[in-house]
């Protein structure tokens, strides 16, 4: 975890505190504890291991992850499965339903032989043709790293230059707006969901923005259970001038403040849990994606 007292300009992470929102702290080991009270195993994990841990299955069987690589899955599947890019060309070839998108990297050979100026041009080309905004993400990159929406081609090429500061390969989605949910699977089974809210405040009408967030690093240091927290600076100044505001203004109360158009746990946005509600409709496709990928257990979003 990185984290830097500071005003809008440092790292931070807003947590809600209202019926509805699990607090960062426990919200893994509510997660975890859950899925494995379901399935019989124990789980192990606290304060001084992260997110990190053990579970212990009956029989004897032990799974350690660490963050989201678990190694109860085969070490190619989890490979390809952490790369949006590979993940994208398989599940096409499978059929598996999933937004509009292409992969672009060096390294494939449908572009090996272009400079990455060429393929820049290309990612530009494919994503007027889908029409925007889109989604621009780091092919490789995780806990909501090199991810964002952009409107027009410059700021497009905008992110493509950090997300190649980054990574060689890129992922280019039509953007849908749609609740974001991630669904827990393991063996055959949904065993746990939960849903995210994108990264914002909630005015009181009296405390300044600044002060706002200024108190959610605080409550971040309180509740990190490790995870890197990263609220892109300029992503933030950017809403909130979209918003109509500066970070020493006072937003009304009960006035929400969208700061991110990521949902990511690790960019800021808010879990609930969704598990009792979640669709039945969704087992038929998670299972689909499972068999094509090669896997045990995974987070589907």
């Amino acid at each position: 975890r990185y984290q830097r007292r500071g005003s809008l300009g440092h790292r931070f992470q807003f947590m809600k505190r209202d019926k509805t929102t699990i607090k960062l702290k426990s919200f893994m080991a509510d997660m975890f504890g859950e899925v494995c009270k379901r399935v019989g195993a124990r789980l192990i994990m606290g304060p001084k291991l992260g997110a990190s841990g053990q579970i212990l299955f009956p029989g004897g069987k032990k799974v350690s992850f660490f963050n989201c690589c678990f190694d109860i899955n085969p070490y190619g599947s989890s490979m390809i499965a952490r790369n949006k890019g590979l993940t994208r060309i398989i599940m096409k070839k499978e059929g598996v339903n999933m937004a509009p998108g292409k992969y672009f990297s060096l390294n494939i050979d449908e572009f090996r032989e272009l400079s990455k100026k060429d393929l820049e041009d290309l990612a530009v080309k494919y994503a007027k043709k889908i029409g925007f905004p889109v989604m621009a993400k780091g092919a490789d990159q995780h806990r909501g790293s090199c991810v964002f929406k952009v409107n027009k081609t410059k700021e497009l090429r905008n992110a493509l230059e950090e997300i190649w500061g980054k990574t060689d390969g890129v992922v280019i989605e039509k953007f849908l707006r749609l609740d974001n949910f991630r669904i827990i699977y393991f063996d055959g089974k949904i065993v746990g969901a939960y849903g995210t809210h994108p990264f914002h405040i909630i005015g009181d009408g009296i405390t300044t923005i600044k002060e706002l967030l200024l108190a959610a690093i605080e409550e971040n240091k309180k509740n990190s259970i490790g995870t890197n927290f990263v609220i892109l600076d300029k992503e933030i100044k950017t809403h909130l001038e979209k918003a109509g505001y500066k970070e020493n203004d006072i937003v009304p109360e009960g006035e929400e403040v969208l700061l991110s158009e990521v949902s990511n746990i690790s960019m800021g946005g808010i879990p609930r849990d969704v598990t009792g509600i979640i669709n039945n409709g969704f087992q038929e496709y998670c299972q689909k994606i499972m068999k094509t990928l090669n896997l045990r257990f995974a987070g589907i979003d």
